[in-house]
């Protein structure tokens, strides 16, 4: 059976099938770990999430999650959902914000084409893709590889299983919007009524999440607020495997994860979780991401990046030749921006807070009666403060992002702490309405950005529905016009061949009949012994030869059709100006542009058509044998 569609309905219904899937799963580890869902099907969501992350780990390490794989995940989960899940507290307020969410923002995210091409085009859609060809994630010259386990790209497989790269905002933007509302309604519902629940969780909606790609963000959120429940329900078992999760969706988020689980061996910080629950937690957590750090290993050289550098080039960092003082700089700017006031005031002032609040019986200790929660024992048992953690974790983990990314512009940097922010900033909500003056006074403060959010957030959804017909009558691929150029130069390759791609669209190849190396960032990671630069085109034919890489596909660099980031000029005249972070690899992107080009020379040249080259590299028998 063909699963790739490129039609609107099809993945519409695929992707309200992954949800039910992640409720599915998460119900069968509530059931499995004892821990009542309070049939929450949001909550399950997102413990299900987790499920999938730590079972696709596993699949991947010895190349089984593909699609066929995967697709089997989603019907296995829905049957779980089927069998075990017993929806109970749907009231009028939960039914009207799913029906909001799915119309305003699940709806248009199924096809929408929305991306960036220097990260989507050379990372996110490649890396999906060779998750659906060949169950597993090797990117040896991926920097982004490198820097992130791979939680996110396996999440983007299955909710595109059933169609192609221009679904691939389904994920984030779509099912896990769905999940957060229903999140937002059910912890907003614990201590109001459904309309004062309604307006609160529409306002958390209002708050638009910053993207920039398809990387992790309403992801993120969803799996933070399914590991607070987690903890404040002592579920050890849950709360490892959903810590493991959150730490494979991007590389800051393994950080967080480590500050939070060190927030809570402080004394007093324990009767959130018991010394007995930690240990437990965390040796569940290290064993649930350790094939995802042996799978990074095969690829990339490293089990923990940055604390192992595995492939990357030696002397190259993010925020490579910035001083203290730009840091310093840069870090207080970045704090005082409005948009990180919104998320940090309050947390701040959440903080101080921990002390002197009880919690309400949503933060109890659960009574264990059948598998279910005990609510009288929940009642009688609060605990102080389970939000301090994950409020300290979030602003640690905001100061130190805002110092490493330190080269980065103000919106980059905030897009990697606003998830754990913003997703702290719910979690602390209640301790924050019951200190009723404070939490006027912070209303009040943060009703201006507020304001200019709810205006933005209400007209891009405006223009979002509008956008509706035209994705339901877009029945075209990804990228129509570049398929055929694609096909045509893989049918130049023999099968089984091995390729270093210098592709603007990489996730066009089949990497279940050729073994694709793609470039990604030139010059930041490359196995060893490294990339030779500055040693001209028979240092690199030589190297590339000793990985058993015959064969060189490229764009031509002058003449792209197509710009995701190998085109001479741009980098030449005008990346370093645009982003300082590439500065420090112009060089080695121009040297590797050079020597390809110095190749196309002397080597055989079995394909070209339009902007696209195929080189085949003379092994050193045969080199030597036509010299004359």
């Amino acid at each position: 059976m063909d699963w790739v569609s490129y039609s609107y309905w099809p993945t519409f219904v695929w992707g309200l099938l992954a949800l039910a899937a992640f409720v599915g799963w998460g119900c069968a580890a509530a059931r499995l770990t004892r821990v009542a869902s309070d049939h929450d099907w949001a909550l399950c969501a997102a413990w299900g999430m987790a499920v999938v992350i730590g079972l696709g780990g596993v699949l991947a390490l010895f190349g089984l999650a593909n699609r066929p794989v995967l697709v089997v995940i989603v019907i296995i989960g829905c049957g779980l959902a089927i069998a075990w899940f017993r929806p109970g507290g749907w009231d009028w307020g939960a039914a009207l914000i799913f029906a909001v969410v799915l119309l305003l923002w699940y709806a248009p995210a199924v096809g929408s084409r929305d991306s960036e091409p220097y990260d989507d085009y050379l990372a996110y859609f490649p890396y999906a893709r060779r998750f659906l060809d060949t169950g597993t994630l090797l990117e040896p010259f991926g920097f982004r590889r490198l820097t992130t386990y791979g939680g996110q790209s396996l999440l983007h497989a299955l909710s595109i299983a059933v169609g192609s790269e221009k679904n691939m905002n389904l994920l984030d933007s779509g099912i896990a919007m769905l999940i957060l509302g229903g999140l937002a309604y059910g912890m907003m519902r614990r201590f109001l009524r459904p309309p004062a629940a309604v307006a609160c969780t529409l306002a958390v909606l209002l708050v638009p999440i910053m993207r920039h790609n398809t990387m992790s963000q309403a992801t993120g959120i969803v799996i933070w607020l399914g590991l607070f429940r987690a903890v404040q329900l002592r579920a050890a078992v849950l709360a490892g495997v959903l810590l493991a999760a959150f730490c494979t969706l991007r590389s800051n988020y393994v950080l967080c994860g480590v500050i939070l689980m060190a927030a809570m061996l402080p004394p007093f910080a324990r009767k959130v979780l018991p010394i007995r629950d930690w240990w437990r937690a965390a040796a569940v957590s290290l064993g649930a991401i350790a094939p995802w750090a042996l799978l990074m290993y095969q690829s990339s050289g490293s089990l923990f990046y940055p604390l192992f550098a595995g492939f990357q080039r030696a002397g190259y960092g993010y925020s490579i030749g910035t001083g203290w003082m730009d840091r310093v700089r840069t870090l207080f700017g970045l704090l005082a921006d409005p948009n990180v006031l919104f998320l940090l005031v309050p947390l701040i002032a959440a903080a101080f807070l921990s002390r002197n609040f009880f919690a309400s019986r949503e933060d109890a200790p659960p009574g264990r009666v059948s598998g279910r929660i005990d609510a009288p024992a929940a009642r009688l048992a609060p605990i102080r403060g389970s939000h301090a953690p994950f409020t300290a974790a979030a602003v640690a983990t905001a100061v130190l992002v805002a110092w490493y990314m330190a080269s980065a512009d103000r919106s980059g940097a905030f897009r990697y702490l606003q998830p754990i922010a913003f997703g702290s900033l719910l979690i602390a909500a209640p301790a924050l309405a019951r200190a009723k003056r404070i939490a006027v006074l912070l209303g009040c403060l943060m009703f201006p950005v507020f304001a200019t959010y709810a205006i933005a957030t209400a007209k891009e959804r405006v223009s979002a529905l509008a956008s509706l017909p035209t994705q339901i009558a877009d029945r075209a691929p990804p990228f129509p016009a570049r398929v055929d150029g694609y096909r045509r130069l893989e049918s130049a390759l023999p099968r089984g061949a091995s390729v270093y791609a210098v592709l603007p669209l990489p996730s066009l190849l089949d990497y279940r009949t050729h073994r694709i190396f793609n470039a990604d960032f030139i010059g930041c990671a490359s196995p060893p012994p490294g990339m030779p630069f500055f040693r001209g085109p028979a240092e690199l034919r030589r190297y590339l030869l000793s990985l058993g890489i015959e064969y060189i596909a490229y764009n031509r660099f002058d003449r792209p059709a197509v710009e995701t980031g190998y085109w001479r000029w741009w980098w030449r005249e005008r990346a370093a100006t645009l982003n300082p972070v590439m500065g420090p690899m112009v060089p080695y992107v121009l040297d590797l542009m050079e020597n390809v080009d110095r190749l196309a020379a002397t080597e055989d040249v079995i394909f070209q058509s339009g902007d696209l080259v195929l080189l085949h590299l003379r092994t050193f028998a045969a080199s030597a044998t036509r010299t004359p």
